[in-house]
């Protein structure tokens, strides 16, 4: 369970459930019942994340499950019974962070958002506390608290202190380990890490000596291992397409998955060589891949409509529903697609253009920037900006935009 700030400022209860490897052969349904309605989940539903929005409340869902997805059923209550009326501690992050269990410890010096549905006071404590009111969800009480921190000598008596009067345990802090290279693409609300296919290994570092093992879930790709150079910097290598987590003995440190995903490869029209399959859109992909072409192009539409519009050179490309196949012996003269991109063969005569060509990369970039923070923060895009052609695109006005700032410098030309 994930608690996640929205664009608006306020935030979002959010169950995710769990995956499963395959749906081949499994039958039943899970039904999860909220104040908003019932959401029926059936097993190939389960393939890929999914995420439940929820409202505070007691209880805060009712979920069944039939046939085989009972015991998929039982672990999502058992998720969902970790929510009480107080003291629901999660992980703090920019964006939100998971629900700690009963069990799980705090640690000194952690920040954490705490949901409660009466309204909390700290002046009881013994101890300095930096607490924020963060307003109220529905009719619940939202605070941001950071426990304070205690020396080499006094921590284990500090810990035990809060832990009695907060009624958790509490325990002194224990070694971080942090990904440091590549960055993630990005990281979605439940605190995943995001990495695209293809990244094999990632560079850590550590704060202190300590052990961890990468652990695969469901139908994870690879045999991940963790290999310490020194006492601070590591590698994991071995990673292959799936979701993985980080464990230091039972506790989940953070958790990251490898694979496509919608945010950097746009459902579009994809140029299918035989070997590789690229977005149209990606015009400098697209051009080393028809370098190692082995047999007949293809263009793979995401429906029949969307192919209807392409236009080709018909005595050298055959349609067939949603995809169009290069029958010519001589090049594929010139496909275009609008918006999706534009594929021209050298060999094909040059079509005279009356006005600039758009790129259609920057187009869609234009849209999530303009979407996310508005026409003002998309007008500054260098490509945009006439008085400031080679400006650099700064993401400090809107941090959600920070995983598109590596095809903001692509598409510009940086």
């Amino acid at each position: 369970m994930f608690l996640s700030q929205r664009g608006d400022g306020g935030f979002q209860l959010t169950l995710r459930l769990p995956r499963i490897e395959s749906a081949a052969g499994v039958s039943g349904e899970i039904q999860i019942r909220t104040g908003t309605g019932v959401r029926c989940i059936l097993p190939e539903n389960l393939r890929a994340t999914q995420l439940v929005p929820l409202s505070p409340a007691l209880p805060l869902a009712n979920i069944v499950g039939f046939e085989m997805l009972e015991a998929v059923a039982e672990a999502i209550r058992d998720d969902v019974s970790q929510f009480r009326e107080t003291g629901n501690f999660f992980c703090w992050s920019e964006d939100g962070g998971r629900l700690i269990t009963r069990l799980e410890p705090l640690e000194l010096g952690g920040r954490y958002r705490l949901l409660s549905r009466r309204a909390v006071s700290f002046t009881h404590l013994t101890f300095d506390i930096r607490e924020i009111y963060r307003g109220k969800m529905s009719d619940w009480y939202l605070w941001e608290v950071e426990l304070p921190n205690g020396d080499s000598r006094s921590s284990n008596e500090l810990a035990e202190s809060i832990a009695r009067q907060l009624g958790r345990i509490v325990r002194a802090p224990t070694a971080k380990i942090w990904p440091i290279d590549p960055p993630p693409h990005h990281i979605e609300v439940d605190g995943t890490l995001v990495f695209p296919s293809g990244t094999a290994s990632l560079s850590v570092r550590r704060t202190e000596c300590c052990e961890a093992v990468i652990s695969t879930n469901g139908g994870a790709e690879g045999s991940p291992r963790l290999t310490w150079f020194d006492e601070n910097w590591g590698e994991i290598s071995c990673i292959g397409s799936g979701e993985h987590s980080l464990m230091r003995g039972d506790q989940v440190l953070w958790c990251f998955r490898v694979g496509p995903c919608d945010l950097y490869s746009p459902c579009g029209i994809q140029l299918d060589t035989g070997q590789y399959r690229w977005e149209l859109i990606d015009t400098a992909n697209v051009r080393v891949a028809l370098e190692s072409a082995v047999t007949k192009l293809q263009l793979v539409c995401p429906s029949e409509r969307v192919a209807a519009m392409v236009l080709v050179d018909s005595s050298l490309w055959d349609r067939s529903g949603a995809v169009l196949t290069n029958t010519g012996t001589d090049g594929f003269g010139r496909v275009d697609a609008g918006g999706f991109g534009v594929l021209e063969d050298k060999r094909a005569p040059k079509v005279a253009v009356t006005q600039v060509a758009v790129n259609p990369k920057q187009v869609w970039i234009e849209g999530i920037v303009a979407s996310l923070g508005g026409p003002r923060l998309a007008s500054k895009l260098s490509w945009r900006s006439s008085f400031e052609p080679h400006a650099s695109f700064e993401m400090s006005t809107c941090y959600r935009l920070s995983w598109i700032a590596t095809h903001v410098k692509a598409a510009g030309g940086g």
